[in-house]
């Protein structure tokens, strides 16, 4: 099916972001979807039939993973910006969003900019240096982000209160995040599993803005206070690996620990798992609380960005607390009968795909109307 709308998404990581994944896949047959991403990324796309792709050599700042805009980048925005009636970015503290957005004003294009977290200012990485230049990115380039474009989309409404300094009223609203809920389902074996041991699920980047180590300890904690057993398997990779496997050995954890690494299809390690636990710092909209409860597992999480907004069947925490982490643990998986249809339900009935995507296609509607 061809369509009138023509949207372009601009990609700036090596991994293309959940959103714009699934908005570029679930509205293909609505809208002309078009995805700028880094040539890096290309390894790791399964490409849509009917989305097109746009690769451009890309250049990160040192030691970290944000994208400059490079000339490549730059040409090809051009060239596809001139052909689109409307732009998408996914965040805005990438530079490359930045100069997307500033382009989009110049050619008089309408730009949407989806926000998941404000670096510096409700997010933190852990490090007060990367914090300040954060905040400081947020009021002076974020702060002309947000100024330049058409409509700005929270996910949640933990965020509202943190973009109003910088983003007028008007044009600020709430679209949450939205999963395949066909694809994330329960297991069909219902069969109950070992009573006497319960096994735990963590999926998520290994770096220390997720806070594992406060998981660890609390595993730690449990296998000496809790009459049940706990096992956890770790699904992800990144830069503390291997000093979480060295923590696991001296905590005496090591046989109770398993690392799988990165993992492209997570559905049956939440099928198979009684409970998921999110340890972060510091998060914006999780998608994991949202894939695991939609699978029917119920979650521990701490209780930052927009975790509480999320977890319906479980229980949240305060960040860097293993104690109560290890408490919230034990006493929610001595086991809730009902709780895998409930924790379904709230994510199919708010939190879908095809809800997600309906939304988008009404605010891109209004915003090209309104040419």
């Amino acid at each position: 099916m061809t369509s009138d709308l023509s949207v372009l998404y601009v990609n700036p990581t090596k991994q293309l972001r959940t959103g714009i994944r699934s908005l570029s896949t679930g509205l293909s047959a609505t809208v002309d979807a078009t995805v700028l991403t880094p040539s890096d990324s290309k390894s790791r796309i399964s490409e849509h039939s009917r989305v097109t792709y746009r690769y451009y050599n890309a250049t990160y700042i040192p030691g970290i993973r944000y994208t400059l805009p490079t000339s490549s980048f730059l040409r090809c925005l051009s060239r596809q910006i001139s052909r689109a009636d409307l732009i998408h970015v996914y965040s805005y503290f990438y530079p490359v969003c930045v100069a997307a957005v500033l382009e989009s004003v110049r050619l008089d294009t309408p730009s949407v900019v989806t926000v998941d977290s404000l670096p510096g200012v409700n997010w933190t990485s852990g490090n007060r240096l990367v914090d300040l230049i954060g905040r400081c990115y947020t009021s002076t380039l974020g702060r002309a982000t947000f100024t330049a474009a058409s409509h700005v989309v929270a996910l949640g409404e933990y965020l509202i209160g943190t973009l109003e300094p910088y983003v007028s009223e008007n044009k600020l609203m709430v679209i949450p995040n939205g999963i395949d809920t066909e694809k994330f389902t329960p297991s069909a074996d219902e069969s109950a599993n070992d009573a006497d041991t319960k096994d735990l699920l963590f999926v998520g980047r290994l770096d220390p803005v997720k806070g594992v180590p406060t998981l660890l300890y609390a595993l730690n904690r449990l296998s000496h206070y809790s009459e049940k057993r706990y096992r956890l398997t770790i699904v992800g990779d990144g830069t503390k690996r291997e000093e979480y496997q060295r923590l696991c050995t001296d905590l005496g954890i090591e046989n109770r620990v398993t690392f799988d690494g990165y993992q492209e299809n997570v559905v049956s390690y939440y099928r198979n798992h009684d409970l998921f636990v999110l340890p972060s710092f510091s998060e914006g909209q999780p998608t994991v609380l949202l894939e695991a409860q939609s699978c029917g597992l119920p979650v521990v999480a701490t209780d930052v960005g927009g975790a509480s907004e999320i977890v319906e069947v479980g229980e949240t925490v305060p960040p860097n607390d293993y104690r109560a982490l290890a408490d919230a643990i034990d006493s929610f998986s001595v086991g809730h009968p009902d709780s895998s249809h409930r924790a379904r339900s709230v994510v199919k009935r708010r939190y879908s795909m095809e809800k997600m995507c309906q939304k988008y296609l009404e605010l891109y509607s209004e915003l090209t109307n309104d040419e």
